[in-house]
């Protein structure tokens, strides 16, 4: 569906005005039985505590470019490990 499309490419790039790009995060994608996982590491020798996102849109808008930003943001300013589930 063209408006669909449209929809989730507004959505993303709405995502880049929310809260500024860390560079003091390390992130890596990984997958496990098809399940897709994000995980945001603020740049530390610290044991933090986790904090584990769950993404329920229905699958109809947004995507993991349009809440990257934001989870960026979080994991860096409250210091914790994301976890963000998709």
């Amino acid at each position: 569906n063209a408006c669909l499309k449209i929809l989730r490419t507004i959505f993303d790039l709405s995502a880049e005005i929310i809260g500024p790009k860390s560079q003091a995060l390390e992130t890596k994608n990984f997958e496990i039985n098809g399940l897709k996982y994000k995980i945001y590491r603020p740049l530390t020798n610290h044991i933090l505590p986790v904090i584990i996102y769950y993404h329920g849109g229905g699958w109809m808008v947004g995507s993991i470019k349009a809440y990257d930003r934001i989870m960026q943001y979080i994991s860096f300013i409250i210091k914790r490990y994301y976890i963000s589930y998709w």
